[in-house]
């Protein structure tokens, strides 16, 4: 059974999926092995608690409980955090500052919550190729697999499930293009690997977006650049993003067509 992430927009989106995906005209049906997640007009019936479908928010350190007690009201048990590289080694790759992500991972544990880590955005020192608002690409893929493989030691026990940065195919990375990606992907997901076999490493959710050189890629042409660069990963992720169309619809605004 192929395995994927979804993502929707929103303050709350649907965080891990797997198993199937049917998308109807009166809704979504979410499956995973006996558990449904259905939504019809607006209604909606969740699954207990320790389903591996859940929501998903990047949220802000002062607002984590709050959104703890909302997520638990839904019955919800996945949260997807940033691990951001230019954070956590802002000076130097001999320092590390993990305090804030350990307050937010070992607070969503004690309420039943798993995490699922976005690594990406290095730090200024570490690269002289392409910056934006938030953050550099990497300028050595064994540099960013240290990191990765940092993150995985640090969060062992803690943390099962990784992306490997987000919406790479617009962005910093736009310029380089999805092949390049590849390497950094590969790296980081052999690291990960090394520390955590079980770990489920997926690429960044791509986002939506039509193919401009030097820009972005489709998220369709992403993933046969995937495929030719021999991308290793467990699982696929992307961002819909697909409100108010319906997800059955897609282009280059709306990945919805992608499920």
């Amino acid at each position: 059974m192929f395995t994927r992430l979804v993502k929707y927009a929103g303050f709350l989106s649907v965080a891990l999926l797997v198993g199937a995906v049917s998308v109807v005209a009166s809704g979504i049906t979410l499956k995973t092995g006996g558990s449904v997640v259905q939504k019809t007009g607006g209604s909606m019936t969740f699954v207990a608690p320790g389903s591996r479908i859940g929501y998903n928010e990047q949220i802000f350190l002062a607002s984590y409980l709050t959104s703890y007690s909302q997520m638990q009201r839904t019955g919800s048990s996945w949260l997807r955090w940033e691990d951001d590289w230019a954070s956590v080694q802002a000076t130097s790759s001999a320092s590390f500052v993990w305090g804030p992500m350990d307050t937010k991972i070992n607070a969503a544990i004690a309420d039943g919550i798993n995490s699922l880590l976005i690594i990406h955005y290095a730090p200024t020192w570490e690269s002289s190729r392409n910056c934006g608002v938030n953050g550099c690409v990497p300028a050595s893929t064994s540099d960013f697999a240290t990191f990765c493989g940092a993150s995985a030691t640090h969060f062992l026990g803690r943390v099962h499930a990784y992306e490997v940065w987000n919406e790479e195919n617009i962005g910093q990375w736009g310029l380089y293009g999805i092949v390049d990606y590849v390497s950094y992907l590969n790296a980081c997901h052999d690291a990960i690997k090394l520390v955590d076999p079980t770990a489920v490493v997926m690429n960044g959710g791509l986002a939506p977006a039509a193919t401009s050189a030097g820009v972005s890629e489709s998220p369709m042409a992403a993933i046969a650049d995937f495929y030719t660069g021999g991308a290793e990963y467990d699982d696929l992720a992307f961002h819909p993003y697909s409100y108010p169309a319906s997800l059955s619809i897609g282009d280059s605004s709306n990945n919805g067509g992608l499920m």
